[in-house]
C-alpha cells in the first residue's frame, strides 16, 4: 500500500500489515447492513 490508498474485502479477513517506517493506519469498521452505510455523501456514490 502507498499513501492515500485503501483496501477492502467484503468476503474474507484482510491480511496483517507491517509498516516499514513510522505510519498512521486508520481503520473503519462498517456494518454493511446498516441503513445509512450506503447513503452518505461519499459511500452513497454508486457506480452503475
Amino acid at each position: 500500500m502507498e499513501k492515500y490508498e485503501a483496501v477492502t474485502d467484503l468476503e474474507k479477513d484482510l491480511p496483517p500489515i507491517t509498516a516499514m517506517t513510522d505510519a498512521t493506519v486508520v481503520l473503519f469498521f462498517v456494518d454493511m447492513a446498516a441503513p445509512m452505510t450506503l447513503d452518505g455523501t461519499i459511500s452513497g456514490i454508486q457506480k452503475e
